[in-house]
This record gives structure tokens, sequence and C-alpha cells, in this order.
């Protein structure tokens, strides 16, 4: 039996964030937090016209930042009392997340054709992104939900950044000429008031790049509700279909809007953390116990040996775990 949530801290969707639709029917439940942080059970609801699939019941606005473990995004330098786990995270930065992102920043600018501008990265986390931006030529400033993590980019890494969310933090119309919202869309109660301001904050033939977990995906009918996209519940508020975030992209005035897949990495990533749930960088960071890093290497092995069915899932079934999107502000 499902645990009972306040009703004074949370609600049920009414209706679904991408296409708009009414009718939400029930679908995955029994749904625990995978981080272990947040008490309770969930369930997952699916929208009957994109295929979207809503929490429920869903966090108020409020209630939201609480919800976050201190230690969640991954950064190269954590600050552990284990030498040895300092070394792992330098290991890894090295294996996984530069090749990673210096593989976003390629692809952006392949696709935008901007050489060089300013950029926008909201939800920054601890702004690696940031950096791959900046070596590449850019302007970068950042924004987050996290205090500890935008005063760390400020301080560590000498870029502007902000705390708060796009409902608080204000930015002039026409400022950016990219703005990436990687990982954040899932996190978001009001993604077209999200979507439609940074299409105001972007200059004439700006561009938004998006990066999502996808509900219609392989990976989401293999796992249910033990996807870790799902059990990362109750943070991921709503995980959009390939149809659902195309809808709400053009409705919020976006045009040239595409989704592919996003790096055989990543989408290899989703399916060792589903396999084994306490791989994240939550457990195995959160204190100096080397043991709590051994079901990171083995999942970090995983990722590897499932690249061949990750070429399968991208580009023979076209159902990828997490697609990379694309769209253009008119001029």
């Amino acid at each position: 039996m499902e645990k009972k949530h306040s009703e004074s801290a949370w609600f049920e969707p009414s209706s679904c964030f991408y296409c708009g639709a009414t009718k939400l029917s029930p679908w995955l439940k029994g749904i625990k937090d995978r981080l272990q942080f947040v008490p309770g059970s969930w369930s997952f609801l699916k929208c009957d016209r994109c295929g979207s699939a809503h929490l429920s019941p869903m966090p108020k606005q409020e209630k939201i930042a609480a919800l976050y473990p201190p230690v969640y995004s991954f950064r190269p330098d954590f600050e552990t009392k284990s030498k040895v786990k300092s070394v792992l995270a330098a290991i890894e930065e090295r294996l996984f997340y530069r090749p990673m992102h210096y593989g976003e920043v390629d692809a952006v600018k392949r696709k935008t054709g901007i050489e060089s501008g300013t950029v926008l990265d909201v939800g920054c986390g601890t702004g690696d992104r940031l950096s791959r931006f900046s070596r590449a030529g850019f302007k970068v400033r950042g924004i987050d939900i996290q205090t500890e993590t935008a005063e760390y980019v400020r301080n560590r890494l000498g870029f502007e950044a902000d705390v708060g969310t796009l409902d608080s933090v204000f930015y002039p119309n026409h400022s950016f000429d990219i703005v990436t919202i990687y990982w954040v869309i899932e996190h978001l109660l009001n993604v077209k008031a999200v979507l439609t301001k940074i299409h105001s904050m972007l200059k004439p033939n700006g561009w938004i790049v998006a990066e999502i977990p996808l509900a219609d995906s392989f990976q989401s009918d293999l796992f249910g509700n033990r996807w870790c996209v799902y059990s990362e519940a109750p943070r991921h508020l709503g995980v959009p279909s390939r149809d659902g975030i195309q809808r709400v992209m053009r409705d919020c005035g976006f045009t040239d809007v595409t989704i592919g897949p996003s790096s055989i990495l990543n989408c290899a990533g989703f399916f060792s953390l589903s396999a084994i749930p306490n791989a994240t960088a939550t457990h195995a960071y959160d204190n100096a116990s080397v043991a709590t890093h051994l079901p990171r290497l083995v999942a970090g092995l995983l990722t590897i040996l499932y690249f061949p069915v990750v070429i399968m899932e991208n580009y023979f079934l076209r159902r990828p775990a997490c697609g990379l999107i694309f769209a253009r502000k008119s001029e």
C-alpha cells in the first residue's frame, strides 16, 4: 500500500505538462526514491494523447528544493574524507564526463552553426558544461536551484552563476544566443512557462538545446517502475514522450524542432543505473567508505558492455532512452 502524502505539500496533476490533454490514466505504482532520501512511494500517470508520464502526487513548488540531497550532481573534485574516492572521481571525470561534455559542445556548434556568443546553462550543476563552452570560446552563465552548486561555480570556477529558477531570477529579453537545459525539464512543474521565458530570453535566431529522458523509450518498457528515470521520484515530475516534447516546444513559439538520440554513453548509463540502483553519485560519494563505490565501478563496466544494445535502441528501434532536442527562435 502506498504511503499517504500530506495534502498541504502535494497535489494531483490535472493535465499534461506537454500537450495539455486532461486525460491522465493510472500507469506505474509503488515507486520509491532510489536515493533513499525522501520517504514514501509514488505513482506515474500517463497522458492518453501524447504518452508522457506525470508524477502522482506532485510536490508544490515551495517543497521541491528540499527533495534534493546535498550530494546530487557529480563533480570531479568531491570533497570527501577518502583520498581513494578523490582519485576515483578524477578518473570518472576523465573517462566519462569529460568526453560527454566535449561531445555536447561539438554537437551544439554543429547543429546551430554558432561558434561563439552567450550561453546560459539552466540547471548548471557544478559547472562542468560551462567550463567546456567557455574553453570553446563562449561567454557563459549558469543558474541552479541549489545554493551550494552555484557558489561552487562562482568561487571555484569563476563563472557567473545565479541561485534560483527562471521564475525567480530575471534575465532581460534577447540576452542569449544559446540556452542549454540539460536534464532539467523533467524536474519542472511549469514546463510551458519556463520554455516561454527561455524563448523571450533568446536573441532572434537563438537556440534552445535540451536533453531529457523519454517516456516512450525501449528502456522505459524494459524496466517499468525500476527504470532510474521513474525511481528518481519525487524529483522527476514529468517525463515527456517524443511527441509531447515536440508539441510543447512548438506551442511555446519555437521552430525547427528536432529530436535525436543522446550520446551512446548517456543512454547506456541509464541502463546501468537502472540495473544497479545504488550506483548513483549520492550513494558513492556521500560518505568516506570506499565500499560504497563498488556498485558505481560495476555500473561503469556495465555501461560499456551495453553500448551495442544502445545502438539498436537508438538507430534501429528509434526509441532512445534519452533525447537531444534542438529548437530555434525565429527572427
